[in-house]
């Protein structure tokens, strides 16, 4: 069972109204749409015996696909040295190394330019990559229009910027 207390509230209160498992559990829009996005995730990473475990959901037992998943050899997925490089090149986004770990499409970005910010408290420099920058008094905003991504460190900044510079 998860660590996450909400779906731990969840799965008791369906106990408490169905009182036994059902082979199949009841599904909510959401569910759906979750496992959807997963499946697109995986299918775009071309991980396609993953992505045949993930299309059983709700076709199978709930106790079935819980195994496939736990069965499912996660290690040799880790084990494998993916250039991280490649399957971004290969994808349509591209993954920051600022604090959030964006996920980009690299067919918005249109430019950048590098700015730095100072911490209130700290007074540290962070440094900053700007994202598309545009007139904040323009009627069309284009997407990641002026958005700021915050490093830290001018090392990890510096990577992203000449992986920006291979896409522009």
């Amino acid at each position: 069972m998860s660590n996450n207390r909400y779906l731990i509230d969840a799965y008791k209160r369906y106990t408490e109204v169905f009182k036994e498992d059902c082979f199949i559990n009841p599904i909510s829009k959401y569910d759906a749409e979750i496992i959807e996005r997963l499946q697109a995730i995986v299918a775009e990473y071309q991980i396609e015996d993953l992505y045949d475990i993930l299309t059983q959901y709700k076709q199978i037992s709930d106790k079935d696909f819980y195994e496939l998943l736990y069965n499912y050899k996660i290690n040799n997925l880790l084990n494998k040295s993916f250039d991280d490089e490649n399957l971004n090149e290969k994808s349509k986004f591209i993954k920051m190394n600022d604090f959030t770990c964006t996920r980009l499409q690299k067919r918005y970005i249109t430019d950048y330019f590098l700015d730095i910010v100072i911490d209130a408290e700290s007074e540290k420099e962070i440094p900053v990559i700007v994202l598309n920058e545009v007139d904040p008094h323009i009627t069309k905003v284009i997407a990641y229009a002026n958005r700021h991504l915050l490093y830290e460190s001018f090392c990890s900044r510096n990577e992203d910027i000449l992986r920006l510079d291979q896409i522009l």
